[in-house]
């Protein structure tokens, strides 16, 4: 217990708040001069589940990943979505503007998805799929199927895509 200058005892105050985690690849992120005009990047940060647990840290594991996109790879900030706690409709409208603006660059973009978040199989199939913040791990309908997923991302004509998951 601590004394003000009148050695009464003070009240200790907790803080309410967790320290912020940091982590060694949150910090001393490398830079470029280089501009990556043609590189379009979508990221879905899907922390805070309204049916199932939160996953811890996706919001700013999608930030730091948005940091390393602008400061290491060198892309434009108005080329990056990153879409926080994501619906299955905010996934698919992403998807969708991802396809219209890479058309714009008449195949020479390049993609980066990225996804942290959960994941869901489904039993019966072993398909896999992509958990929204609004959906269920018991309804894979609520779910944005990975085959599908794939799928969309395959039908744009890019240079290349590059998809970076962390879901169970």
């Amino acid at each position: 217990v601590a004394t003000d200058t009148l050695d009464r005892p003070q009240r200790e105050t907790a803080t309410t708040a967790a320290p912020p985690v940091t982590a060694d690849v949150d910090i001393n992120i490398p830079t470029t001069t280089k501009t990556n005009e043609e590189t379009v990047v979508v990221i879905f940060a899907n922390e805070n589940y309204k049916n199932e647990a939160k996953a811890q840290y996706a919001i700013n594991d999608g930030r730091i990943f948005k940091k390393y996109c602008t400061e290491t790879l060198g892309v434009p900030d108005r080329n990056i979505h990153i879409v926080e706690n994501a619906t299955l409709s905010d996934m698919q409208r992403e998807i969708s503007w991802l396809g219209r603006v890479v058309s714009a660059f008449e195949g020479d973009a390049r993609i980066i998805v990225y996804y942290a978040g959960h994941g869901m199989p489904d039993e019966e199939t072993g398909n896999a799929y992509l958990l929204p913040v609004d959906g269920a791990s018991t309804k894979v309908q609520t779910g944005y199927s990975l085959k599908t997923f794939y799928a969309d991302l395959s039908e744009m004509s890019t240079q290349s895509v590059t998809l970076f998951m962390d879901a169970c």
